[in-house]
C-alpha cells in the first residue's frame, strides 16, 4: 500500500495510504534519524490506526516532540 506523509506540527506525522486498508487490524514498526547532538530521539506510532491512516510521533527521551530529518514505517497485515 504505497502512501504520502502529512506534517501536522512539530513531531506528529499522519501516514495516508494511497488504497485503503480492508480494516484497521495491522501493525506498524517506527525509527527515526539520530545524530551526535540529538541521540535520543524516538518514533512512536500512536493507537490512532484506520483504514486510511495512522499517526507517528517524534519525540525527545524526555516527550517533548521534537521534528526529525527522517522517520521510517514498516506496516504488517
Amino acid at each position: 500500500f504505497p502512501s504520502h506523509d502529512t506534517d501536522d506540527g512539530t513531531g506528529d506525522y499522519t501516514v495516508n495510504f494511497s488504497n485503503a486498508m480492508s480494516d484497521s487490524n495491522y501493525g506498524v514498526t517506527t525509527g527515526c534519524s539520530q545524530s551526535a547532538t540529538d541521540p535520543n530521539r524516538v518514533a512512536s506510532p500512536m493507537n490512532s490506526f484506520s483504514t486510511t491512516s495512522f499517526v507517528v510521533k517524534t519525540v525527545y527521551f524526555n516527550n517533548s516532540s521534537q521534528d526529525v530529518e527522517l522517520v521510517c514505517a514498516a506496516v504488517f497485515r
